[in-house]
């Protein structure tokens, strides 16, 4: 049990280090291409960011279709902690909603989402979407922070209960 467990912990932490790796690799290759070209153009600087996370958060999809037990588990984990990094990482409206159909697409094809958990699971993803507009209120209050996380957690939980 413990080694599934840490094996676990490897393959999330691994996964994540290296999605941030290469997302900031896109993000300094597209604003040195841009540069070069003297393009000033938003669209062209966000669009492959948002077509990397789309585009990862489908393969996991596919890959976790064929899983079970543990390591199923670990590619929901990873969905998950993709969808919430990448709506600290865009900047964009319109590329937040882009992703969040995405993920939530995803996340209804593996029977995760009904009429309770999508509006939490989005909600929750708002507020921390949001959290460029409150962050420096929160610097006073650190324990908001959890908030999402836990009503999130208790609208899964109650969900799983019922």
């Amino acid at each position: 049990m413990i080694r599934i467990a840490m094996a676990n912990l490897f393959l999330v932490v691994i996964a994540t280090l290296g999605f941030a790796s290469v997302y900031s690799q896109i993000e300094t290759g597209t604003k040195l291409r841009l540069a070069k070209n003297r393009s000033l153009s938003a669209v062209e600087q966000r669009l492959p960011q948002v077509i990397y996370i789309c585009g990862l958060l489908i393969l996991l999809r596919v890959i976790s279709s064929g899983t079970t037990g543990w390591l199923f588990w670990v590619m929901v984990n990873l969905q998950l902690i993709i969808m919430m990094y990448s709506n600290l990482l865009v900047t964009n409206l319109a590329d937040f909603v882009v992703i969040q159909a995405v993920g939530v697409t995803m996340f209804a094809t593996a029977g995760g989402m009904n009429w309770l958990t999508t509006p939490a699971y989005l909600l929750g993803c708002l507020g921390i979407y949001g959290e460029r507009w409150y962050g420096k209120r929160l610097k006073e209050h650190e324990l908001l922070y959890l908030m999402p996380p836990i009503v999130i957690g208790a609208f899964f939980l109650v969900d799983r209960l019922a």
